[in-house]
């Protein structure tokens, strides 16, 4: 289980409940594997949080689970 936040104005740091997936690699920093995230192809937005990096399932619609896969498996491969 994990908490997504949002919102801003009248309603700042409004909680949901999620679902995230937790990643992390003894050969790399949190900061390295979420930049190469960001920058890959496509784009995929995590967020660091206890030293792991936690991609929030609630922003990925199903279509998208090919394209967050491959992004996964190219990110821990390389």
């Amino acid at each position: 289980a994990s908490k997504s936040v949002f919102g801003g104005g009248s309603l700042p740091g409004t909680e949901l409940s999620s679902r995230a997936i937790s990643i992390g690699d003894a050969g790399r920093s949190t900061a390295e594997i979420e930049r190469s995230l960001r920058l890959g192809e496509p784009a995929v937005v995590a967020r660091i949080e206890n030293d792991m990096v936690l991609l929030d399932l609630r922003t990925v619609a199903r279509e998208q689970d090919a394209a967050l896969e491959a992004a996964l498996s190219a990110t821990l491969a390389g």
